[in-house]
């Protein structure tokens, strides 16, 4: 009798455990829904980075317009790949922040940025995609040059003369 109870035990134990899963699973794709409809908050980027890491998934922030100097910390401290297409500008301050982050840094809705912006992130280590930038400016380009990681810069349709 013991021994089956044990086994009863051990089962619905088991079953317990992987329920939680798929309802973490669950709760970080309601976060990121409603993150998608409606501006994000400071909880709901904790909330996203948390479950992100807790997954072992890429933190998917493209719904985020806006970043500060605050939540930049918070991003920058996730490992792996991290999505901010939906920034279509970054100050010299929150690229230094970004440029701690130690994976793929997406900030692919940036259409141009400054030498200050381009010098921040010249010291980040890991693959940097810069894709929306069409226009690469001779001060710009010497800014990021000593970027030593993995450079994409695939949307450049032009590069100034000088």
């Amino acid at each position: 009798m013991n021994k089956l109870l044990n086994s009863f035990v051990r089962k619905v134990l088991f079953l317990t455990i992987l329920s939680l899963q798929s309802f973490v699973a669950i709760e970080c794709f309601a976060v990121d829904q409603d993150a998608a409809n409606r501006k994000l908050t400071r909880e709901d980027v904790q909330q996203i980075v948390k479950c992100s890491v807790q997954n072992g998934e890429a933190v998917d922030l493209n719904a985020l317009d806006n970043l500060d100097a605050d939540m930049a910390r918070v991003v920058a401290e996730t490992r792996g790949k991290l999505f901010l297409n939906g920034l279509t500008a970054v100050t010299p301050e929150v690229a230094g922040i970004l440029a701690a982050h130690r994976g793929w840094l997406h900030l692919e809705g940036l259409r141009s940025i400054s030498p200050a912006v381009a010098r921040a992130l010249s010291k980040h280590q890991g693959w940097l995609f810069l894709n929306g930038i069409r226009v690469l400016k001779k001060d710009v380009a010497l800014a990021i040059l000593p970027y030593q990681g993995q450079l994409y810069l695939d949307g450049v349709e032009t590069i100034t003369e000088d």
